[in-house]
């Protein structure tokens, strides 16, 4: 995981915990009021998050109205990711344009488990999403059990493929219910 201090005052450009989540049975975690002024920059820390349903992929996708809706046209997103797992596998996903950002690998039962033992943990980035002259960028690292029982470790970098300030974001798996887990809301002053 990125090493931060999530203890230190927001003060002098420090995280600031903004907002606590805890979904139990519903279809997403939609981040809609926490992504605002005077933070620069925001990270999204989530634990043990568990799928309903077993074997399925975790996305992020972005709002420019206050998550009102979610983009999820055919090209609004890129994104890279390498994987690797327990079993010694190791492999690089691309898509330059697409629906979704996923943050899971996509090969058969090797996206999360619903296990007791499973689920996702991991930190999102949202580098400057305020900022509607550039892309959203974001850093994503996550570490999950997959179907196959093997341990997964995923980073990469997401886009979102168009110029506007973001102000919310959704966390989903790509089918079913998110069972339960924990997410926090950070957000980083400038110094």
């Amino acid at each position: 995981m990125v090493d931060i201090q999530l203890s230190r005052a927001a003060e002098g450009g420090g995280l600031k915990l903004l907002k606590s989540y805890s979904p139990s049975a519903v279809p997403t975690v939609d981040i809609n009021d926490t992504i605002v002024s005077p933070f620069k920059s925001f990270l999204i820390d989530f634990n043990n998050v568990i799928p309903v349903t077993n074997n399925q992929g975790f996305i992020i996708r972005t709002s420019a109205n206050n998550g009102i809706s979610f983009n999820a046209g055919g090209t609004n997103y890129g994104w890279a990711l390498d994987t690797v797992d327990t079993g010694g596998n190791g492999l690089k996903l691309v898509n330059a344009a697409t629906n979704q950002i996923i943050m899971t690998d996509l090969g058969a039962n090797q996206a999360v488990s619903n296990t007791s033992t499973g689920g996702i943990s991991g930190q999102i980035w949202l580098s400057d999403p305020l900022n509607a002259a550039v892309w959203l960028r974001m850093f994503i690292k996550t570490i999950y059990e997959g179907a196959d029982s093997f341990h997964y470790s995923v980073q990469g970098i997401g886009v979102r493929r168009a110029i506007e300030a973001i102000n919310a974001v959704q966390l989903k798996f790509n089918s079913g219910n998110i069972a339960s887990g924990e997410v926090r809301v950070y957000g980083l002053k400038d110094a």
